[in-house]
């Protein structure tokens, strides 16, 4: 996974994991997230459940909803 500038944590930088097994520990705990999007460019926040197999990640949503269009 591609570290950036936009990417790092930058408050408390030595508690930022990048690296794939810690990702991947820390997304396999849950299944519920929020994802942001601009929609008529009006930020929203959406929470949906996700699920993830090897690097891919799954959203939950209907194809008609706005996140997934």
């Amino acid at each position: 996974m591609k570290n950036t500038e936009k990417s790092k944590v930058k408050r408390s930088p030595k508690r930022g994991l990048y690296d794939e097994e810690s990702i991947y520990r820390i997304l396999d705990q849950e299944y519920m997230c929020h994802v942001g999007i601009i929609h008529r460019g009006v930020p929203v926040v959406i929470p949906t459940m996700y699920g993830r197999e090897g690097n891919s990640l799954f959203l939950h949503g209907a194809s008609i909803s706005r996140l997934m269009q």
